[in-house]
C-alpha cells in the first residue's frame, strides 16, 4: 500500500486502513464503474428495439408475437425495397407454417439461415 500524505494532488490518495481497502477504493470501484458504462453503451435502446427479431428463430416462435416482430423489422425498412416491406407479414406467416410440421428446429439464427 503506497504511503499517504496530508495533501496529495497528482495521484490517488486514499485514506484506507489496509491494502485490500486501498485497492478496493482506488482501483476496483473505478473498474466496476467503467464496466457498467460499457454495458450501457453496448446494450442501448436500439438493441431493445430489434430484440423481437429473435422471434424469427424457429425455437423462439412462442416468445414474440407478430406485431412486435414487424415493429422490430421496421427499423431496417431503409435496407429493403418497398415491395419486400409491404409483404413482410405474409413472409412471417409462411416462415412459421414451414416449421409447424418439423421436429428438429434450428436453435440459432445461423442454423435458421441455412434453411
Amino acid at each position: 500500500m503506497p504511503r499517504t500524505c496530508g495533501r496529495q494532488t497528482n495521484r490517488v490518495n486514499v485514506n484506507a486502513k489496509d491494502p485490500e481497502e486501498y485497492y478496493k477504493i482506488s482501483i476496483f470501484i473505478q473498474f466496476l464503474d467503467n464496466l457498467i458504462n460499457q454495458l450501457h453503451y453496448r446494450f442501448d435502446k436500439r438493441l431493445q428495439q430489434i430484440m423481437p427479431l429473435e422471434g424469427l428463430i424457429p425455437t423462439n416462435f412462442g416468445y414474440y408475437d407478430d406485431t412486435s416482430i414487424l415493429a422490430a423489422a421496421s427499423v431496417y425498412e431503409n435496407d429493403f425495397s418497398v415491395s419486400m416491406m409491404s409483404c413482410r407479414k405474409a413472409q412471417i406467416f409462411i416462415w412459421k407454417k414451414q416449421w409447424e410440421s418439423e421436429t428438429n428446429l434450428p436453435g440459432s439464427a445461423v442454423e435458421a439461415l441455412q434453411h
